[in-house]
Parts: structure tokens; C-alpha cells; sequence
């Protein structure tokens, strides 16, 4: 399927469920032994298409595991509220759901929604199993007891990005940067000349950093942003468009061949469906972050069988690596609610949480005790146009475990490198 902005903007608009009616479900479900859990998330507006294909890994991780005899015997499922990527509506939607009984929470993919949700979670003593919110600061000084991000964050991110920046690209001699405007997001990039320059300079090399060009969520008309990486003299870029938003950067970009000005695009928001989209039109040396690139995960059980499925579906030999944040979803609910026999409790989902090994589909992960920090693989993939389909082709990878480069713990504390 192609992929095109207005498909990227639509998503799928699910409606938010009345309290009362949510609270009827909730007690019908565990009448008829089915365990049902809310995931909170953008299923319409710019990044619609995250939640979507996350959805979609959960969904085929929870019949995964159903078909093994679900999670404490009960069948797992998930029930969807939309909260459109606004904080408001985050918050909303989360009192919602505890509103109807619940503890136990997934979903939330953007930072600010986990920062809107966090004080109805901890005024009801329950937990979010986030799939997103890459800020590091939920570590650090926004650190809940009842949040676990279940994704690595900026802080990795840009290290790790860093990394491979110095061991594929040591003659770049000056990095650029797109990014949607936002404070994280805008520290990511910092983080990234911060860690860029260090090992640039260990290797013996010079390298400078152009500020970066900004883009605001929801942005159409990418001809201002393209313009200005024309005239500036850079010659590696570190892109983080977001969404619909970073696909008609690209698009537009054709008109003047922008992806042919760089030695190397290192992108960190649209996994592989930037490849999918533009086909051959992509920048010639792209390198994408990625939620999971199947092809560094061969031989793992558990990521063999959900491809396999995913191949089943959708036909599709290159799946989204976003359908990874389902499979952390859902595998982190089935992994908790096993060891704690199926209880609601809120603190002995914390306890039980705090240092619990996940098995997914990128490996065996830990929430770290300390301050939650995820501790999985950072993935990476590198793609180049090609004549035949799909277009582009998949030549390297690239991949770097988190454990090795995590901060010390330091919860409660200012984020600081």
C-alpha cells in the first residue's frame, strides 16, 4: 500500500468511550474471563500513523499469546481511546479509564501526554505501560513511579545515532538538522552534537554544527524548511520530522533533488515508512532509526514467529518496526499480570515491574528499578534507491544495546550529560 500525507493525517479516528459505558464493558469482560486493556493513543491527527501500525503489533502479539492460553488464563485484549496527540485530551482520556476501574494502562506515544497523564496515574495508584515518550527527563526530573516508557529515549537515541555517525561517516564535515519544534526533540539534536563532537574528536577529526531548521507540528508546506537546507553548507543531516509532517518534507523535497545533497540523512522519526513512500526518490545514503529492523533479530523465537504472522497478514516483507511498540505493549502486559497471577493490585504492579525481564521481539529487556529506564537494543537501518521493487533497497544494519551507554541512574534529578 502507499503510503501519501492524507493517509498519514486520517489514521483511524476512534471515538473516546463514556465513562459509563467503558465501566459496563470493563465488568462484562472480567464476567467472560477477558482481560481488557485501555490503549491511549494518537489514532487520528500528524502521527496517527504510529498508533495505527502499533495497534496493529498488539493486536498480533495478544492472538500470539492468546493461542498459548493468554495471560493468567484469561484472553488478553485491547480496548482503543483516541486522544488525538493532545495533552488535554491524554488527560481525559486517562481519567476515563481509571473512571471505569482500571489500573493497569498502555499506550501513550507522545512525551507530552505522559507528562498530561501522570498525575491522575499516581492520584489513583495505577500504571502506564508507555510505548512512547522518548524524553529523558522521565528518568530524571519528571520520573513517576507509575510511568514506565517502554522505549529507548532521546538521550539513547542521540548517542547511539552519534555512534554511527562516527563509524559510517568519520569525513562529514558539518552536520545539519530538520526537526519538528519541539523542546525534546530540539534537545535530541543537542545531545547529538554533544556525543557527535566527543567521538569525532577521539578519532582525530573536525567536524561543526549548523543550527537547526524547524518545522512546526502540522505543517503542509515544507518549502520554507527546504529552502534554507539548500542554502545551508552542510553536508550530513540529522532529521526528525514527525509523521505525515516529515513524508511531505521528503515529497516536496523531489522538486530539487534534496536528498542528493548529503553524504548520509540520519533519520530519527519515520522508521521505514519514509523508504516505502518515496521508493526511489529516496536520499541516496539513508539511514533510519527504527523500532525494530527484522533483519537484526533472525533466529530470536519469539520475532521469527511474529513476522512470520505479520507476513501472513499483510503480505507485507518489510514490515513497519513501529508494530514493535505494540508487541512492547502487550508483551509487558503479559509478562506482568503472569508474575503477579493476574492482580490489579497498583503497587504490586509497580513492584512486580520495577527490574521484571520483558521477553519481545527485539530481545529480552529490564525496566531499570531505579528510575525505569528502558534498557533495550537501539536499531538502525540503512536503505538505498534501486531499480526494482519495492524501489529501495535494505543494505545494512546497525545496532547498539543500551545498556552500554546508559546514564547512571539519577531519578528525581535535573537531566544533564
Amino acid at each position: 500500500m502507499t503510503i501519501t500525507r492524507r493517509t498519514m493525517l486520517a489514521g483511524t479516528a476512534l471515538a473516546a468511550t463514556a465513562t459509563t459505558l467503558a465501566g459496563a464493558r470493563q465488568a462484562r469482560a472480567q464476567a467472560s474471563g477477558t482481560l481488557q486493556i485501555p490503549m491511549i493513543m494518537p489514532f487520528s491527527g500528524p502521527v496517527a500513523v504510529v498508533s495505527n501500525f502499533a495497534k496493529q503489533g498488539a493486536e498480533i502479539t495478544a492472538d500470539l499469546i492468546n493461542k498459548k492460553g493468554g495471560v493468567a488464563g484469561r484472553k488478553l485484549e485491547f480496548t482503543y481511546m483516541d486522544d488525538r496527540g493532545r495533552p488535554d485530551e491524554s488527560n481525559a482520556r486517562v481519567r476515563e479509564a481509571l473512571a471505569a476501574g482500571h489500573k493497569l494502562i498502555t499506550g501513550a506515544v507522545l512525551y507530552p501526554s505522559i507528562l498530561a497523564m501522570t498525575p491522575a496515574l499516581t492520584e489513583n495508584n495505577a500504571v502506564l505501560v508507555a510505548c512512547g515518550g522518548t524524553g529523558a527527563t522521565l528518568s530524571h526530573e519528571n520520573f513517576s513511579r507509575n510511568v514506565f516508557p517502554g522505549i529507548e529515549n532521546d538521550y539513547f537515541r542521540a548517542r547511539s545515532m552519534a555512534l554511527l555517525a562516527v563509524q559510517k561517516f568519520p569525513d562529514v564535515s558539518t552536520w545539519g538538522a530538520v526537526i519538528s519544534d519541539s523542546a525534546n526533540w530540539i534537545e535530541g539534536y543537542a545531545n547529538f552534537t554533544k556525543f557527535a563532537g566527543d567521538y569525532y574528536r577521539e578519532i582525530g577529526k573536525k567536524v561543526s554544527f549548523a543550527d537547526p531548521v524547524l518545522a512546526k507540528l502540522g505543517t503542509s508546506d515544507m518549502r520554507n524548511q527546504i529552502n534554507q537546507l539548500q542554502a545551508a553548507p552542510i553536508d550530513g543531516l540529522w532529521n526528525l520530522v514527525a509523521g505525515g509532517d516529515g513524508i511531505a518534507l521528503w515529497q516536496q523535497g523531489r522538486a530539487v533533488d534534496l536528498g542528493k545533497k548529503f553524504k548520509v540523512v540520519l533519520d530519527q522519526s519515520l522508521d521505514f515508512i519514509l523508504m516505502k513512500t518515496l521508493k526511489q526518490a529516496i536520499p541516496a545514503n539513508l539511514w533510519a532509526l527504527c523500532a525494530w529492523n527484522f533483519n537484526l533479530y533472525k533466529g530470536n523465537a519469539l520475532a521469527d514467529e511474529f513476522y512470520k504472522e505479520v507476513l501472513e497478514r499483510t503480505k507485507d516483507p518489510i514490515p513497519s518496526g513501529f508494530m514493535q511498540y505494540g508487541n512492547v505493549m502487550a508483551s509487558v502486559v503479559s509478562a506482568l499480570l503472569t508474575a503477579t497471577k493476574g492482580s490489579m493490585d497498583g503497587a504490586a504492579l509497580i513492584n512486580t515491574l520495577e527490574g521484571l525481564t520483558i521477553p519481545t521481539i527485539k530481545g529480552d529487556f529490564v525496566f531499570r528499578k531505579e528510575d525505569h529506564l528502558w534498557t533495550g537494543d537501539i536499531n538502525f537501518v540503512n536503505a538505498r534507491p534501486a531499480d526494482a521493487d519495492p524501489g529501495f533497497q535494505l543494505v545494512d544494519g546497525f545496532k547498539v544495546d543500551g545498556r552500554a551507554i546508559a546514564q547512571p541512574a539519577n531519578p528525581g534529578k535535573p537531566f544533564k550529560l
